[in-house]
């Protein structure tokens, strides 16, 4: 009898504490349907690559940087291709396309590492398929690129303060440049890849090591002031993604990430873990949430 007793009071726990438990939560996982209208998305690749050497302007190395970009669209598409996405095209349209201040001002640029600097003003080695005299696209491109390297930065509400980032092209500048791409590729989208990174040259990183020994000595001896020693910046590359609606003009989603490897190597522009670290709230987004029938969803 007592056996069977605590046989009963055994079920009762078991399951009261089942029946205290919230339901179980299911997630449908599904990514925008916007990439698969009209034949897929339209995949491009912006590279901008620039070289730190002592004594000298950091400047940007067109083959090396195409190099990377090359690298990049074909982790991307087949990133994209495993989780069901399906690419239209991929487009490299240039060197260094997306601005980085309002006046696109002149750059040190040099042809690849080995080769001499001159001024230029991108974008940098233009692609022969876009055709050299199709001007009004190749500056359609730029625009589009532009809005979309800085978007993920930008704040999401109206500029309030000086201290905010204004965009570097208006609406009215993105709508007219999506229409003469979307006249182009006959196309829904574009999923933008943009690329800014700094590589040091062997010498820069000597002086980053004596002076960031030479910082942290100071530091730890000064009693009054603070001694600041010019070093290089580490290596660096920033990679911004964004989904761009052509039809509608608006950007859905956008998203960025940073890492400090050295990004004059074509496979660390590529590296798998950043595409997928980069892209995988717009392949893989929330779409719903359901419970079996007669069990609330858990909020």
């Amino acid at each position: 009898m007592d056996q069977y007793r605590l046989f009963l009071i055994g079920l009762l726990i078991l399951f009261g504490g089942c029946a205290s438990l919230p339901p179980p939560k299911f997630v449908t996982m599904a990514h925008d349907p916007l990439l698969d209208k009209n034949g897929g998305v339209v995949l491009v690749s912006d590279v901008c690559i620039k070289r730190g050497a002592v004594g000298r302007d950091d400047y940007v190395v067109v083959a090396e940087s195409k190099a990377g970009a090359k690298a990049l669209v074909n982790a991307v598409r087949n990133y994209l291709s495993d989780n069901g996405v399906q690419v239209r095209a991929t487009l490299i349209p240039f060197v260094c396309g997306a601005w980085h201040d309002s006046k696109n001002s002149l750059q040190k640029v040099a042809n690849n590492l080995d080769n001499s600097v001159r001024d230029g003003k991108p974008p940098f080695d233009v692609s022969e398929d876009l055709g050299g005299s199709d001007s009004d696209y190749v500056y359609a491109l730029t625009v589009v690129a532009t809005y979309a390297f800085q978007h993920p930065f930008l704040p999401k509400q109206k500029v309030t303060s000086a201290d905010q980032q204004v965009p570097l092209v208006s609406l009215e500048q993105l709508r007219t440049a999506t229409a003469i791409v979307t006249a182009k590729t006959q196309a829904s989208s574009i999923l933008y890849i943009g690329v800014s990174g700094l590589s040091r040259s062997t010498g820069q990183n000597i002086i980053y090591g004596i002076g960031s020994v030479l910082i942290g000595t100071t530091i730890g001896v000064a009693t009054g002031g603070t001694a600041v020693f010019p070093v290089p910046v580490p290596n660096s590359r920033l990679m911004s993604a964004a989904l761009i609606n052509l039809e509608t003009a608006n950007v859905p989603w956008s998203n960025a990430v940073k890492d400090n490897r050295d990004p004059i190597k074509p496979n660390v522009v590529a590296t798998q873990s950043a595409v997928e670290l980069l892209l995988s709230h717009l392949v893989h987004p929330e779409a719903s949430t359901w419970s079996p029938p007669g069990i609330a969803p858990r909020q």
